[in-house]
This record gives structure tokens, C-alpha cells and sequence, in this order.
């Protein structure tokens, strides 16, 4: 007799309009929806997830209890539809034999070049020049830079060399930049790019720094007000990564002073209070507001719907198929990621 099919769960406190687009996309697989699982008690979400062989958490998506890494029931898998996975889930959750999946590099493309356009606005100033281009004013508000505003043949240091870093250092490619990279975990570089074994080496060699380290306890707070001023006059710090990694009051006094120029997709708060971050209200800065990766979309029930990413459909049919999952990460992984 043939074991009962899996049974998968989408644990999300999304709204879901896109219901009809989920049973076209999840065709065959045995799944429930738990719009409302913020709203259970640990106990009532143990118990729903022991009763599931996988389930799909987004950022809107409880924590997965203590109590499954002892006594998992059926719960072998939980997907993830983004990057970080730590606020989800302990390490211990992967030691116990929970496999746990991410987006991998799936995202990684459309962040660096969210990157790339904030390190290019910034080396060109784009904010002070349409300022100055409305104003009809004839003083030069930029501020100035002390070395060639070109990304050809320019100093740029990679802080973090996973997904996103690797993929930042091809986009940047086609410039032939003298390119350097920090990251005491990278095997492999490439042919000319340069290895620093420290912070202070990578940003005594740069005009611009962009950041695609996860936040962790050894970056938080690790880009300071000492290595910020070693980057010159009019240098550029890019991050995309998290807003923690850098001291952001000591980045705000050099931006507001026309030291330096930022372009940041990420902030310490976010949320609503990206108006009250300390790099708001100058020029020198340009903020993404978490969002520089992919644009808006369109109007919901036009050409271009919401669903489920593919990478976390694929591994459910996998499952479904008892074959290899895309995106594992493993305890290693684990201690490096935000």
C-alpha cells in the first residue's frame, strides 16, 4: 500500500486575492492556507504544523516553535520566500533534521542592480543635479570628489561576497574596476580582484564601498566611523544588505557635512519611519526604501498577478516527489545569514 500524499501548508498573514492563481500553481499537491495564523497560540501552531510535511513562510509568517525541534511530528521542511531566515527559525531547528530553504540566489540580480543604480546616481550626483537644473540657480550645489567620477578604472570595495556580492562584481564588470573584496568566507576570487584580510585594507583601497553582508553579531555595526573616514572626499557607501551593519548616525554626519555620498536601500528603522532616518533631508543621500530591487508591478488583476515564487513551487513538487530541494541552507550557512 502506497504512503498517503504530503501534506503542505502556506503559514502567510497575507491577504490572498490570488487564491485562484495558488490552486493553478499548486495543482496536484495537498495544500492549505493559513491566512490567519498570526492570530494562533504556540500550542494551536505546533499542533497545525505537526500535522504538515512542509510548510511556506514569508515575512509575514510566525515563528516556528521550540517544540518542533524535539518533537517535529510530520514537519520535515519549511520554505522560505525570501532571505533571511533567522527571526524563523534556531539553528537547532536545522540540527534536529528540519530542512530549511531560502531564495538563494534567486533574488540576487535584481538587488545588485539596485546597488549599481544607487552607486551611479551617487557618483553622479543626480539628486543635487536636478536640483540644480529646477532652480536655475548658477552655484554647483554638488559636493566634491576627490577622484574620477567613472566607474571606469574606479576603486570599489565588495563587503560580502555571497549571491549578491558575486553578481554586484559581474554587473560591474564591463567598467574594469580595480575591484576588492572582504569576506573571510569566499573560497574563490576572480582572476584581479584583489582579497583584503580586513575591513580597514578593503576601505583604505576604495573610492566606494558597497555592502552585501548578511547581519549577523560579527558585522552589526562593523562598517564605523574610523572606516568611514578612510574612504576620501566625496566617497560613496552603497548598501543594500542591512541597515544595522553600518554606524548610520556616523554615515548621517558625514553625509548632511558633504563628506561623503550614500545610496541605501536599508536603514536600522524602517518601516514608516524612513522620513525620520538620520540620512533623510539632504541631497547627498538617496534612499530605496527597501525596495530598490524590483519596481511596483501593476494594478492588481492585470497582466501580471501575484503568486508564488517559482523556486518555492519547485521544491514543494520535490518534496512531493521525495527528489533534492534548491536553496538548503545548512547549519553553516545558518550563522551567516541576517
Amino acid at each position: 500500500m502506497s504512503p498517503p500524499p504530503p501534506k503542505f501548508a502556506l503559514a502567510m498573514a497575507d491577504d490572498y486575492p490570488w487564491e485562484d492563481i495558488l490552486v493553478n500553481q499548486l495543482a496536484g499537491l495537498d495544500v492549505e492556507i493559513w491566512p490567519d495564523c498570526l492570530d494562533w497560540d504556540e500550542a494551536e501552531l505546533t499542533r497545525r504544523l505537526r500535522g504538515v510535511d512542509a510548510v511556506v513562510t514569508g515575512r509575514k509568517s510566525p515563528r516556528i516553535p521550540d517544540a518542533l525541534i524535539q518533537e517535529p511530528g510530520c514537519l520535515r521542511a519549511v520554505l522560505h520566500c525570501h532571505g533571511g531566515v533567522r527571526q524563523l527559525v534556531r539553528k537547532e531547528h536545522l540540527l534536529s533534521g528540519i530542512t530549511v530553504t531560502n531564495w538563494g540566489t534567486q533574488i540576487g540580480g535584481g538587488v545588485a542592480e539596485g546597488a549599481l543604480a544607487l552607486m551611479l546616481a551617487c557618483l553622479k550626483q543626480l539628486r543635487s543635479l536636478h536640483d540644480w537644473a529646477e532652480s536655475g540657480k548658477e552655484e554647483d550645489p554638488r559636493i566634491y570628489q576627490n577622484y574620477r567620477c567613472t566607474l571606469f578604472g574606479a576603486k570599489i570595495g565588495i563587503y560580502g561576497y555571497g549571491p549578491i556580492g558575486r553578481r554586484m562584481a559581474m554587473l560591474l564588470e564591463p567598467f574594469s574596476p580595480q575591484l576588492a573584496v572582504y569576506d573571510p568566507y569566499a573560497v574563490e576570487l576572480p582572476a584581479g580582484v584583489k582579497r583584503c584580510e580586513t575591513l580597514e585594507e578593503l576601505f583604505n583601497h576604495s573610492d566606494m564601498v558597497t555592502l552585501h553582508c548578511g547581519l549577523n553579531d560579527v558585522t552589526r555595526n562593523s562598517v564605523t566611523a574610523d572606516l568611514l573616514d578612510r574612504l576620501p572626499q566625496g566617497g560613496i557607501l552603497v548598501n543594500t544588505a542591512r541597515g544595522a551593519v553600518v554606524d548610520e548616525e556616523a554615515l548621517a554626519e558625514r553625509v548632511h557635512a558633504g563628506r561623503l555620498l550614500a545610496g541605501v536601500d536599508v536603514v536600522c528603522e524602517e518601516g514608516s519611519a524612513w522620513g525620520k532616518t538620520p540620512l533623510a533631508g539632504t541631497r547627498n543621500a538617496i534612499l530605496g526604501a527597501h525596495a530598490i530591487s524590483k519596481g511596483k508591478g501593476v494594478e492588481p488583476g492585470l497582466s501580471r498577478p501575484r503568486q508564488l515564487a517559482k523556486f518555492v513551487v519547485e521544491n514543494l513538487r520535490a518534496l512531493a516527489e521525495d527528489a533534492p530541494l534548491k536553496n538548503v541552507i545548512t547549519p553553516e550557512m545558518y550563522d551567516l545569514k541576517t
